[in-house]
């Protein structure tokens, strides 16, 4: 069959089925086919509130926020478990605490470039990642977690420390820097591209 004869196919598919093509075509990097399949697609128009675009992209960007925080909050516990099992033996205690640490350093820089990219854009933090039903279990955890690790400036001081005895280059990660993430992946999600 001829990649034309099989185009004039695509002219028969329902919406369910045209999406499990471009979900393969995606998959497989095919690009040019993905192309087809929504050049041929019906077209449906729809209007919306022009601030939606905008209340789509925040949204989502809360959402990637809190599902990294809870990784990290995780990974933290999970090392800080694991110490506490630990039998005293030559078991990697050191390495573990360093990851430990490391993890609550880039949480603390994740919430604080948060914080500064919500007052930037004119956002309560709270109205975007607030009122969960785990929000105040999460708080508990985080300020344990704070408790725990000290100051912001300790713990870089410790991850610089790490990344020297384990010969790696390079500098810790700083608010600034993923701040200006986030300001690149909010642009990107409006389908903005111009450099910062």
């Amino acid at each position: 069959m001829t990649q034309q004869s099989l185009t004039k196919l695509y002219d028969a598919l329902t919406a369910e089925e045209r999406a499990v093509a471009s979900i393969a075509a995606m998959g497989r990097d095919d690009r040019a086919e993905f192309q087809r399949l929504c050049d041929s697609a019906p077209r449906e128009h729809w209007s919306s509130p022009h601030h939606s675009g905008i209340v789509r992209a925040l949204s989502l960007l809360a959402l990637d926020y809190q599902i990294q925080q809870l990784e990290l909050l995780t990974l933290f516990w999970t090392n800080m478990t694991y110490l506490g099992r630990s039998t005293g033996e030559d078991c990697g205690d050191e390495f573990l605490q360093d990851l430990a640490f490391g993890r609550a350093y880039m949480y603390r820089v994740k919430a604080d470039a948060w914080e500064c990219f919500c007052s930037e854009n004119g956002i309560r933090s709270a109205d975007l990642v607030g009122g969960t039903a785990h929000e105040s279990s999460l708080r508990e955890s985080e300020g344990e977690m704070k408790r725990i690790t000290g100051s912001l400036e300790e713990l870089r001081g410790r991850v610089e420390q790490t990344l020297k005895e384990y010969g790696i280059e390079g500098e810790p990660a700083t608010v600034e820097k993923e701040a200006k993430n986030l300001r690149s992946f909010f642009r990107e999600a409006l389908g903005d591209t111009a450099d910062e």
